[in-house]
């Protein structure tokens, strides 16, 4: 029966929806977390984040990831960026959910870039989805997703799997003209 067939294109977003729904369900309760442990001092005591403003972005970069608390040498901008857009366009405010609900949504993205990355090196797809269902629900990622201030690494984990998927397509784009795309030359 041709109705009952379900699209090559719909079938291959299968998994990945798959493993969207398992770190949903994993995570699900840090929702109720609220603002714990450095929460309230990078974010809510945070000025840069008040305000949409081009004072408070350029802030962001020039200073450093726990100001106005205390002075520190730790860096993140782009990490503070995400807060300050999170409080300011993706409803956060002083809610915690908004920060939840971001740092789940690079979680499952995660997951799935790592799913997809298995598969690009080669892995069988079980092995692959496999492996990437494991990083969806494994407790080692409970500080990272549940605690808001674990974006970073999050942020970083997308970065470098994002890196690596770059880095296969420079390596197999070398015999070609496309190659400079890659490379940044």
């Amino acid at each position: 029966d041709q109705g009952r067939e379900v699209k090559p294109e719909i079938r291959a977003w299968w998994p990945a929806a798959a493993l969207v729904a398992l770190a949903a369900v994993a995570y699900a309760n840090s929702f109720g977390a609220g603002f714990v442990m450095d929460n309230s001092a990078i974010i809510l005591a945070d000025p840069r984040l008040r305000v949409e403003s081009w004072d408070n972005l350029q802030l962001i970069f020039a200073r450093d990831y726990w100001w106005p608390n205390f002075p520190s040498n730790l860096y993140r901008p782009l990490t503070t960026l995400s807060y300050w857009m999170n409080f300011s366009f993706f409803g956060g405010g002083v809610a915690p959910f908004g920060y939840h609900a971001v740092n789940l949504t690079l979680h499952a993205a995660n997951a799935v870039l790592l799913w997809r990355l298995a598969l690009r090196v080669g892995a069988a797809r079980d092995v692959a989805w496999l492996a990437a269902a494991i990083f969806a629900v494994h407790p080692l990622g409970v500080e990272a997703v549940t605690n808001i201030v674990g974006r970073a690494d999050l942020l970083t984990t997308g970065g470098i799997l994002v890196t690596a998927f770059a880095w296969l397509h420079a390596e197999a784009a070398a015999a070609t003209r496309e190659m400079w795309k890659w490379r940044g030359v």
